[in-house]
């Protein structure tokens, strides 16, 4: 990436999603955007790998050949240690169970269920089905 890029890219980051409010979950519609405003970049999805208390991440950012441009880094104030490309069949994080609260993964959003368990929707079931 040259300077006059870097600087192009920048001035748009900050004028569009310049702060951690504007940043925080917009990832998604914010690299969408920047790939509209500038074609030549190209639209990734993946996950991030972030310092703990946040770990591993849903994410979408653009690249430039080899080089990240990605227009909501700022909303991981804890930085990124890792940018990690979704490949087909890649596991995701699809949410939490309603149940237990724990974090469900898989390979599809096909794959989600409100309950991460054969034992949890049981549960959840029963919860939902008794009569006070």
């Amino acid at each position: 990436m040259t300077p006059d890029q870097k600087t192009k890219f920048d001035s748009w980051v900050k004028e569009n999603y310049g702060t951690y409010e504007l940043a925080y979950g917009s990832c998604h519609r914010a690299a969408s955007e920047m790939v509209d405003a500038f074609p030549e970049l190209e639209l990734v999805r993946g996950h991030v790998i972030c310092p703990e208390p946040w770990g591993k991440r849903g994410h979408w950012w653009c690249t430039l050949g080899e080089d990240i441009v990605d227009p909501t880094a700022h909303q991981f104030t804890a930085g990124i240690l890792e940018y990690d490309p979704y490949e087909e069949g890649d596991e995701v994080y699809l949410g939490v169970c309603m149940n237990c609260g724990g974090k469900q993964w898989g390979t599809s959003q096909t794959d989600y269920n409100s309950w991460c368990s054969d034992e949890c929707q049981q549960e959840l079931t029963a919860y939902f089905s008794r009569i006070d």
